[in-house]
């Protein structure tokens, strides 16, 4: 990845970010933590904490040098208990998990033990896959199992789970339609160069800003544990 495009990937992390910054806490998790690309905006955090149940992605972060702040979960599968304690034992406030729910085969069970982890006031944040129309090769080379509409997203919470939604929208218009083009107008099996879609990102960013598009690339999902 060359210098540009590298500024464009981390605008576009930085948009992203943006659409749960003001629900973020001192002390955050990340699940499906990655290479740790949340990392930066998060320097100023007390504690954060890094779930990473891949096995190659979890090697390469053992190697890197994390911050005072940061450390990796010794339980870094969300599907388990230990999981849970863990993150209850570091008092975790705001849970942070983009687009690694749909790799997962029990994701309803994922949003029950994240919701569990957090404390009363605590919030989770999620962006996932959107549009199942957009679903095809591209999807399962990146591990996505799904993607979700607003109704299915919401519908693997338990209806009895102590959570009020705070936001739900659509998130990347643009990305829809260029995912749209790939998949069901050029067919192609792999990815291709995102230097287009992120070059228009900082208009489409301001624009969506102002009014939520009506559709995405992705879902956008906060949820509030109540008392």
């Amino acid at each position: 990845m060359n210098d540009e495009e590298q500024t464009l990937e981390n605008a576009y992390l930085r948009w992203q970010f943006d659409q749960f910054s003001p629900f973020v806490g001192q002390r955050v998790a990340e699940i499906g933590c990655g290479s740790g690309h949340y990392l930066p905006f998060l320097k100023d955090t007390k504690r954060y904490l890094g779930l990473e149940s891949r096995s190659q992605r979890r090697e390469d972060l053992l190697k890197l040098k994390w911050p005072e702040n940061a450390k990796l979960a010794k339980n870094p599968d969300i599907l388990t208990h230990g999981a849970v304690r863990e993150l209850k034992n570091h008092r975790i406030q705001t849970i942070i998990c983009v687009n690694h729910l749909a790799s997962m085969e029990e994701d309803w069970l994922a949003m029950k033990n994240m919701i569990r982890a957090l404390p009363p006031e605590g919030h989770l944040c999620l962006i996932v896959p959107a549009m199942p129309c957009l679903d095809g090769p591209l999807d399962q080379a990146e591990g996505f199992l799904r993607r979700y509409s607003r109704r299915s997203l919401c519908h693997i919470i338990h209806e009895d789970e102590p959570i009020e939604i705070v936001r739900c929208h659509y998130f990347d218009l643009m990305g829809a339609v260029e995912r749209f083009c790939d998949v069901r107008v050029f067919r192609r099996r792999s990815k291709p160069s995102d230097l287009n879609h992120r070059k228009v990102n900082k208009i489409v960013s301001m624009i969506e800003r102002v009014s939520r598009p009506p559709f995405g690339l992705s879902i956008v999902l906060v949820l509030k544990k109540v008392k």
